[in-house]
């Protein structure tokens, strides 16, 4: 979302069962402020990965790019509700909140960064690792819920952007449409 000053975001989702049958790597789920346009990024989320052995790890954190990313410990199953929030006060003070209410915790991070442009909000699906766009694992499908911006459901607020994954012309994601306050996005390709 683009177009306004952004002071706040909100999305929720449900953690999807990844296939790591079909293809290896990451993939990560998060909410926050700037970046579509900015050098920075106020973000927190759960990466979920296909590790070695076939194992599947789903991994919280926070970030405040271009510093690097803080991962925390807490116990995340696919399955679970998760619920983010970015929040600042215009005076580069950041909240930076992501709860898992079906395992029973919430994180809560108060940042500092004053040069935040706060030029987009964003609810995200991201490919993530080293090379340009990365495998994605077969998360299957997403919903994102209670998606807003500035207190304001997502679809009233600004310009709309896309975040379609893909490699070489191939659709590796798809988003669905923005209803209100919901999207649904699918995987495609590895």
């Amino acid at each position: 979302m683009t177009g306004d000053t952004y002071d706040a975001v909100t999305g929720n989702w449900v953690v999807p069962s990844l296939d790591c049958a079909v293809t290896k790597g990451d993939v990560s789920f998060w909410s926050g402020l700037d970046g579509w346009t900015s050098s920075t990024v106020e973000q927190i989320g759960l990466d979920a990965v296909c590790a070695s052995g076939g194992k599947i790890e789903y991994n919280p954190w926070v970030e405040m790019y271009p510093a690097d990313s803080i991962y925390f410990t807490e116990t995340v199953k696919a399955g679970d509700t998760m619920t983010s929030s970015v929040t600042t006060n215009g005076s580069g003070s950041f909240t930076l909140v992501l709860a898992d209410p079906t395992q029973g915790w919430t994180k809560t991070y108060t940042k500092t960064l004053t040069s935040a442009a706060l030029s987009s909000a964003e609810v995200i699906i991201e490919a993530i690792g080293s090379q340009a766009i990365p495998p994605v694992p077969d998360f299957g499908s997403i919903k994102f819920s209670d998606v807003t911006a500035n207190g304001e459901d997502f679809a009233d607020e600004g310009t709309l952007q896309t975040t379609n994954l893909e490699r070489n012309g191939t659709l590796l994601t798809e988003d669905g449409a923005l209803d209100g306050t919901s999207f649904g996005a699918t995987w495609l390709h590895k």
